[in-house]
């Protein structure tokens, strides 16, 4: 080792942990989708198999366990890791001052996380009226306390991803609903 010598090019290794970085949020992400669409074609295939019938109290709960099936992949411990891991991953890469191209695909990070963090609301509030058309509340009061407190969970889960993502959009210069 000699003062004042060469010295390795550390660039390249950090353009690599850039996009190894990129590559794990782009991952979790479609991840993710294939879970959502997982539980999507679970919740179609229930109403298909045990459906069919028109929407009335007899009949109620099979409704009501294809929107809770439908809404099971917005789950609190699904969402931390595949809204907020990403984020952090973005927050990271913000923070190394990657080049353009790293800008650009962190832009498609947080556009798709958007989106997933407004589903996981909706998911949230679906798995909510889910349970209670599938067992009304005074027939299983834990269960409903329970559905209730995973349903409030990934709406405020979806909630605060939505800030996250705004928040390091602006910082970033992002327009999440890519209008030019």
């Amino acid at each position: 080792m000699t003062i004042g010598g060469r010295t390795d090019d550390k660039s390249g290794s950090a353009h690599r942990e850039l996009r190894l970085a990129e590559l794990a949020a782009l991952g979790l992400l479609v991840v993710e989708g294939l879970v959502i669409l997982g539980y999507v074609a679970a919740a179609i295939a229930n109403q298909a198999q045990f459906g069919g019938q028109d929407f009335n109290a007899v009949e109620s709960h099979v409704w009501g366990f294809t929107l809770t099936y439908l809404s099971g992949w917005s789950l609190p411990p699904v969402v931390v890791v595949f809204l907020l891991g990403p984020l952090g991953i973005v927050a990271w890469i913000r923070q190394r001052g990657g080049d353009e191209i790293s800008a650009a695909r962190a832009g498609l990070v947080l556009r798709l996380e958007f989106v997933l963090a407004m589903l996981t609301v909706i998911g949230g509030i679906v798995s909510i009226v889910g349970r209670v058309i599938e067992t009304s509340p005074a027939q299983q009061w834990s269960g409903f306390f329970e559905t209730l407190g995973l349903g409030v969970g990934s709406v405020c889960l979806g909630v605060l991803g939505v800030v996250i993502v705004r928040w390091l959009a602006d910082d970033m210069r992002v327009d999440l609903l890519g209008r030019q």
